[in-house]
């Protein structure tokens, strides 16, 4: 009897060894993943990679802890609540890593956004006396640093530039001429350009506007438009930012033919006189 119970103590001897070994080695483990998880960013691993890779984690640890509560040697339970204890710590990194890694690629899209320049002017001007134009330029497609979205064109009154950087300028009595500056383009984005009949001052003639935009010390066209009615506003096309930062003007469908006979003879060469 002797025997066999210095037979069992030896083998519940063995088992706490075992044990001590098994939530040792996780013990570093755990610590490890806690000290170097922040600073660990394996190439070509994404945020879904990373998560799927934490939930295997995490799984794993659940499967050495049912080991344990099966076990049921002396020193098990310790040893359970320590491993518990390292994966509620393990799970309160792996929140707390998850906000950081949201603040740095919102701290990253600012820094892009502050490298951002590609500036562009459009600008229109008329010659009718007492006519309140106005030029809008509108991105509906972007937001601003707040979330919010611009506006869209209210013909009944003037309306400045929305992101920051940009600069609108203008005249309330013709003849005049009305500005807006982008000071940031960005590449792949669209602007829709307006013009806006504010008011007609008592000049009931129609206004007749002509525009340009200005790009890399380059002036090009804009479609020359007639507008009969006060408080109207017309779209004359989009200014399209391509992926290189080059631009391209698309008059709309109404404007296309007109728009294209304009640059034509805008192109053709002039014949010198003797």
């Amino acid at each position: 009897m002797s025997g066999m119970g210095g037979g069992n103590k030896e083998i519940n001897i063995i088992n706490m060894s075992l044990l001590d070994i098994l939530c040792g080695a996780m013990g570093a483990f755990c610590f490890m993943m806690l000290a170097l998880f922040p600073y660990w960013s394996p190439a070509g691993v994404g945020a879904k990679e990373s998560a799927q890779m934490a939930e295997q984690m995490q799984q794993e640890m659940e499967r050495l802890k049912e080991q344990l509560r099966r076990s049921g040697g002396p020193g098990a339970a310790d040893a359970l609540e320590r491993l518990e204890q390292l994966q509620r710590q393990m799970q309160q990194r792996e929140g707390e890593n998850n906000q950081l890694r949201a603040e740095l690629e919102e701290a990253r899209k600012k820094v892009r956004d502050l490298e951002i320049r590609n500036p562009v002017v459009v600008a229109a001007n008329w010659s009718t006396p007492a006519h309140d134009i106005d030029v809008f330029i509108h991105t509906p497609e972007l937001k601003s640093t707040s979330g919010k979205s611009q506006p869209p064109p209210d013909p009944n009154k003037k309306q400045g530039h929305f992101y920051g950087g940009d600069i609108s300028f203008g005249m309330s009595r013709g003849p005049g001429m009305d500005f807006w500056l982008m000071r940031d383009t960005i590449a792949g984005s669209r602007c829709d350009i307006y013009y806006k009949f504010i008011a007609n001052n008592g000049n009931t003639q129609p206004a007749t506007i002509y525009g340009s935009y200005i790009n890399n010390s380059n002036a090009y066209p804009l479609p020359a438009v007639e507008m009969r009615q006060e408080k109207t506003v017309f779209k004359i096309g989009t200014l399209v930012i391509n992926r290189d930062y080059s631009l391209k003007f698309e008059p709309v469908p109404a404007l296309a033919e007109a728009y294209r006979r304009q640059l034509e003879q805008a192109n053709k060469p002039k014949s010198g006189g003797q």
